[in-house]
């Protein structure tokens, strides 16, 4: 199943004063959306619904690294195990 990856500018290559490191996680998968959760069969329809909602998703995942910007946003072949 595909999902949607969020990167974040965090880390090294940002300057230290705006973004410091805080040991944290620098990507967010989004699972759901409105609580139903977000898996596509194939990766066409994943980049299909992530440029139609691009720019919520920038928004939700900005929101949760305190206003840090999103660097990228893939989608992923994620393994369920």
């Amino acid at each position: 199943m595909w999902k949607i990856v969020v990167f974040m500018v965090l880390g090294l290559g940002t300057d230290q004063e705006v973004y410091p490191l805080t040991g944290e996680e620098d990507a967010l998968v989004i699972t759901h959306h409105q609580g139903k959760p977000l898996t596509f069969r194939t990766q066409e329809s994943c980049y299909t619904y992530m440029w139609k909602n691009v720019d919520g998703i920038r928004e939700y995942a900005s929101s949760r690294f305190e206003g840090k910007p999103v660097r990228q946003i893939i989608c992923s072949d994620q393994q369920e195990v």
